[in-house]
């Protein structure tokens, strides 16, 4: 499953987990992995059963995934030294109040004078 997306739709709290997942083929279905007690194992499990087993938390995680995905705002920084990282989260204002936060540094620092200068 290296080549495999994965996304956590649901945690419930006896420890299973369900994830939306999307393999190097473009299949697309739902991984269970059952909690420790009850043997820890996985299965993969076509989205068309899986929606059809039941209506639980973990099938209303799904639709609600389907019809209402999820957004991921991403704020790239890139240094001088050609380093990247980013700040990622779903706020949208999070992710706006730091790039002001930055660039209002650059502006604070652009008016300081060089060090040594003083």
């Amino acid at each position: 499953m290296n080549d495999t997306r994965m996304r956590e739709l649901y945690s419930s709290p006896n420890g299973d987990r369900w994830h939306l997942c999307k393999d190097a083929s473009g299949r697309v279905f739902v991984l269970h992995q059952a909690n420790i007690p009850s043997g820890g194992q996985t299965s993969q499990i076509e989205l068309g059963p899986f929606l059809t087993s039941g209506y639980g938390p973990e099938q209303q995680a799904l639709l609600l995934q389907l019809i209402w995905p999820r957004r991921v705002y991403v704020l790239v920084l890139r240094t001088s030294g050609g380093d990247v990282d980013a700040v990622i989260s779903r706020n949208k204002e999070f992710i706006s109040n730091v790039q002001k936060a930055v660039e209002q540094a650059f502006v604070v620092r652009a008016r300081q004078p060089p060090v040594g200068e003083t």
